[in-house]
């Protein structure tokens, strides 16, 4: 494909973008309207979160500040100590280079994500996961030691219930540190955590988010950060589109939306279910880009119905 015919692909997707978010404006406005007493009693709007050491679990480099990275810069202006942990070596998705040099690219990527938002190098931490194989890949010592090191009373994860693996699988690595951990005699080590699932690849809708996150004014942080990632083609136009339509339950420019739990009830109500997480994953479409929000949101509320149990 030539060049003058990719810029006109692009060309054509922003304009249907353009043309699409007026549409996501008008259906999420319905939904609001038509499901606004069972949205606000299941969601609390938040100016900030609670936690004063808090980690973020990132299956790959760019799902931190995806996810939450509104969160993040709240709580690095409030003072707060953020540490980031990546899950695996991010290196399956970039240049064209091998996967050993894309993830070396995409580790720099973070830590001038990080540099942006005021993060020093040493709160980050590169697990080395294999990328699409988190499900594999031996992390748990690591993971264990991170939790430790970090004295963390807040974990961010990805929802469970997601388009990719690796997303459904950092869940999942939580309970077996959980049952290892318990195994060994060393259960305080997870003990009274505060737990925040954020979107990723696919809404979480405000049907099962019951933390809605106000970002409006550091959102330009957030959309500084998001320009860290060079190696990523895609633009994450998704992101401001969701957090944008997340607003507007509440009528603010920009929100996250998250499922606030803890470590030991995710665990208890959701570990009967570990085995079909990724058969209930299976029919959630990614949402990438205003063109088809729509259907990756209809998608979630269709789908993510085991979320509920928390």
């Amino acid at each position: 494909m030539g060049k003058i015919e990719k810029a006109f692909k692009r060309l054509i997707k922003r304009v249907v973008d353009q043309l699409a978010a007026p549409m996501n404006t008008l259906y999420i406005k319905k939904e609001v309207r038509d499901n606004r007493e069972v949205l606000l009693q299941r969601n609390m709007l938040k100016e900030t979160l609670e936690g004063e050491r808090v980690l973020i679990l990132a299956p790959h480099v760019d799902d931190d500040f995806i996810g939450c990275g509104g969160a993040i810069s709240q709580y690095i202006q409030g003072g707060k100590a953020v540490f980031i942990a990546y899950l695996t070596d991010s290196g399956k998705r970039g240049s064209k280079k091998g996967q050993d040099a894309i993830a070396q690219q995409r580790k720099k990527e973070a830590v001038t994500a990080a540099n942006t938002i005021g993060i020093p190098l040493k709160r980050l931490f590169f697990l080395g996961g294999e990328d699409g194989n988190l499900k594999n890949s031996e992390i748990l010592k690591g993971l264990e030691q991170v939790i430790e090191e970090t004295n963390a009373d807040t974990i961010f994860a990805p929802v469970f219930l997601d388009t990719h693996r690796d997303h459904i699988h950092t869940g999942l690595k939580l309970m077996a540190l959980k049952e290892g951990l318990e195994k060994k005699g060393k259960q305080s080590v997870l003990k009274n955590k505060t737990l925040y699932f954020y979107e990723a690849q696919s809404p979480m809708t405000q049907f099962y988010s019951n933390i809605t996150l106000d970002i409006t004014p550091c959102w330009h942080k957030k959309e500084r950060v998001l320009e860290c990632y060079p190696s990523q083609k895609t633009p994450f136009h998704f992101v401001k589109e969701n957090n944008r339509l997340n607003g507007i339950l509440y009528n603010k420019p920009y929100c996250e939306v998250f499922l606030k739990t803890t470590l030991e009830r995710f665990y208890e109500k959701i570990s009967p279910e570990k085995n079909q997480l990724e058969k209930l994953s299976a029919p959630l479409i990614a949402h990438s880009g205003p063109r088809n929000y729509k259907r990756s949101y209809q998608s979630s509320k269709i789908n993510k119905k085991l979320l509920d149990k928390l």
